[in-house]
């Protein structure tokens, strides 16, 4: 339909409200065809959706038809990219749609209806328009102006003063499907444009892509097209249905082809390039010049020239400005446009995200067994890597609050874990970890941390020894697959001689963490394992029963600072052993705690989260255990780098943080800085502590900062500055650890 008088506006929501109301039409608005490949295989990109931010939809279409209207094309003159140099449709769009008065003096060169309506449109907004009708010999020579246009200088040589010139020079049109289609369009010098030449069988194409005429003919020749498209594809899908055995009859209609009317293009003068050079590829400014000198540099085919200057080659590709590149290259080897075609469109036709490629991210979501009781009891869920959590039961700080005086438990399933049995065990470990393994003893635990081949910390975790050949190690929630496939490639192929079996169990086992000054009390209630300090020791490992349920294994370790065991039960049972806790300990005041009030303990404690408190950057001695890396080691993971960090020393430091001012919680994020503005670090973990009463914080310093009782500033988000000192120890909560280790 042709945009210009009411009755077009009339038709146009007649159409709309036909498709609406036909339940086999699906309409996909701000979408584009990106490509068509074989057999009508058609990739569309929709940019907004209800779900997503841009989506591939891919169609087979037993017909395609194409109805992509022209382009308007620019004009090349010197001062072509000057602010205030407009197509006639964009002025029209934006008077017509936005209401927008796009200059106070207006140039307008017209070559055809398009023009004319521009200045039509330009009085009526009230715009002083002069016109040069380029059907009568006229042109523009160069714009002048150096932020904008100031004035219009004609073929003549006289200068007009104009703050905006209109061009309607031709149109382009966008054969890219076609072409796609193994069509070759061929020049017409009559209409000054591409049309299609010749199209395969399931491809047909209708509107100006085609030809010209009113608004009755486009439409005549639209729904002829429309009609033998659907003929097409029901004999398609007839042929479809006789090649199934399954299908009795094999007898159908095709029907008779449909007569298409004649669509012939509107005559248009050939209007490229004024008498001085302007821009012909404004993404890579690519200049009519350019062209030229390539050609005169040999480069006489345009593929050639194209790759010479990039002309075609930005983010358009093409769309606006390929005829112009075709007809300037024909104009300097002197051979008539005609004797060129177009260059190759290959898809896509517009820029795709590469995530869209990708397609949708089918991320599993994973549950631990005690996902029911979570939800029943008012769990607020947090989706933590993979897996949903809890993050609070209502009130984290009662919950830690209830730890610190009590006891408490957390569900801990998503730990990795991972089991290892075999004679070369403690190799391997001396290998992935940054410190010793050897003589770990049986029923022993131990902390490590584990560095990529640059030193990089990449997870941390704790191992203990439950047999002669048998280890089972834990990892961060997040870390458990990266580290399970850490270790399957090394003895892959760095020591595949090595007797070592390697099974990730971290589905096969529920985790809960009982912890607090009660915790012994409680899982004594519970076990038959020896909880006797004497007995069973901090950073030690025990297996035995646990409500009942064999085959558990049970770490003493203390992640939130306190007395705690980590009960790993087989999943099955994990929801009983839950229920079990919480029956045994009402009287002792149990209560859960979630994700929240685990970290707010481990923050008052001082122990550092893998990838809140890391970063890609971040290398072992950074974060304060200088204690853990064994460089005396023969060799493991990420040792050359290590060394490297100690002997130049000045690296990064995590250090706790003290705000001056103790009710002023500093943001995750926030900047250290210097009296004089410059970044030193940043905060990388922070909280209100409810049993400090007050801020607390970790934040990574440079070296020259991070000595206890060095005075800092960090910049909140909102622009504020608050003092700040380090601290000597990362604890600011019990730092000798006498609580965990009662």
């Amino acid at each position: 339909l042709r945009w210009g008088d009411e009755a077009d506006l009339s038709d146009l929501e007649n159409l709309v409200n036909q498709v609406t109301a036909n339940p086999a039409i699906e309409v996909l608005t701000d979408s584009v065809v990106s490509g068509r490949y074989d057999h009508n295989w058609i990739s569309i990109v929709q940019r907004s959706h209800p779900h997503v931010d841009e989506r591939l939809v891919i169609a087979r279409a037993k017909t395609l038809v194409v109805a992509a209207g022209v382009l308007e094309r620019p004009y090349v003159f010197e001062g072509n990219d000057l602010p205030g140099v407009m197509l006639s449709t964009a002025v029209r769009r934006l008077i017509n749609l936005y209401a927008v008065k796009p200059g106070d003096k207006a140039v307008v060169m017209t070559a055809n209806t398009s023009g004319d309506r521009a200045v039509s449109d330009l009085r009526e907004a009230g715009v002083d328009v002069e016109v040069i009708d380029a059907r009568s010999g006229q042109g523009v020579s160069r714009a002048i102006g150096s932020s904008g246009v100031t004035a219009v200088v004609d073929n003549d040589g006289q200068r007009i003063p104009a703050d905006l010139l209109v061009t309607a020079t031709g149109w382009t049109t966008p054969t890219s499907l076609l072409n796609m289609a193994g069509d070759r369009p061929s020049y017409s010098a009559e209409a000054a444009r591409f049309l299609s030449e010749g199209l395969p069988g399931d491809v047909l194409a209708t509107g100006e892509v085609v030809g010209d005429g009113s608004t009755d003919e486009l439409v005549a020749h639209g729904e002829a097209i429309g009609a033998e498209a659907a003929r097409r594809a029901s004999t398609v899908a007839s042929a479809l249905r006789a090649a199934t055995p399954t299908y009795r009859s094999k007898d159908f209609d095709r029907g008779e082809p449909v007569s298409i009317p004649n669509l012939p293009p509107a005559s248009h003068m050939e209007l490229y390039r004024s008498n001085t050079h302007g821009y012909v590829d404004f993404s890579e400014d690519v200049t009519s010049k350019d062209l030229h000198s390539a050609v005169a540099e040999g480069y006489d085919s345009m593929e050639l020239a194209k790759r010479y200057t990039t002309v075609n080659m930005g983010p358009v590709q093409g769309k606006v400005e390929a005829v112009n590149a075709l007809a300037v290259h024909s104009e300097a080897t002197r051979t008539q446009l005609m004797e060129n075609t177009t260059t190759t469109w290959r898809p896509p036709y517009a820029p795709v995200r590469l995530g869209t490629l990708a397609g949708r991210q089918y991320e599993p979501v994973r549950y631990s067994p005690m996902q029911s009781w979570h939800e029943a009891n008012g769990a607020t869920p947090i989706l933590a890597g993979q897996w949903v959590r809890p993050d609070h039961y209502g009130d984290p700080a009662a919950e830690v609050k209830a730890v610190r005086n009590g006891v408490g438990i957390i569900d801990v399933s998503p730990l990795g874990k991972i089991d290892l049995r075999g004679e070369d065990i403690p190799r391997l470990l001396e290998f992935v970890y940054v410190n010793k393994w050897s003589r770990l003893e049986i029923g022993k635990v131990r902390y490590g941390v584990m560095c990529g081949e640059d030193g990089v910390i990449m997870d941390d975790g704790v191992t203990g020894r439950l047999g002669r050949d048998h280890y089972m190690m834990s990892t961060t929630s997040s870390g458990a697959g990266n580290v399970w496939n850490w270790l399957d490639d090394w003895l892959q192929t760095g020591f595949p001689e090595w007797d070592v079996k390697v099974t990730a169990v971290t589905d096969g086992f529920a985790s809960i963490n009982i912890a607090g000054p009660s915790s012994r009390e409680l899982l004594g209630r519970l076990t038959d394992i020896d909880l006797r300090s004497d007995a069973f020791g901090y950073m030690e490992v025990r297996t035995g029963t646990v409500a009942g349920v064999s085959g558990c294994f049970v770490w003493r370790i203390g992640f939130t600072g306190e007395l705690s065991y980590e009960i790993h039960v087989p999943s099955n049972y994990g929801l009983h052993v839950w229920e079990a806790l919480l029956e045994k300990g009402a009287d002792l005041g149990v209560r859960p705690f979630g994700l929240e009030a685990q970290r707010i303990m481990r923050l008052e404690k001082g122990h550092f989260i893998v990838g809140q408190d890391t970063d890609g950057l971040t290398q072992a001695f950074g974060v304060g255990i200088d204690w853990a890396v064994k460089l005396d080691k023969e060799d493991f993971a990420g040792k050359p780098e290590l060394a490297w960090q100690e002997e130049r020393g000045n690296y990064p430091r995590l250090v706790a943080i003290q705000t001056q001012d103790p009710t002023v919680v500093a943001e995750e994020a926030s900047q250290i800085i210097t009296g004089f503005g410059e970044i030193r670090g940043r905060i990388t973990s922070s909280r209100y502590s409810p049993t400090l009463d007050r801020s607390i914080c970790l934040g990574q310093v440079d070296a020259e900062l991070a000595g206890p009782g060095q005075s800092i500033n960090i910049r909140l988000p909102n622009g504020a500055t608050v003092p700040a000192r380090v601290l000597a120890e990362h604890a600011h909560f019990d730092p000798e650890g006498v609580r965990m280790r009662v």
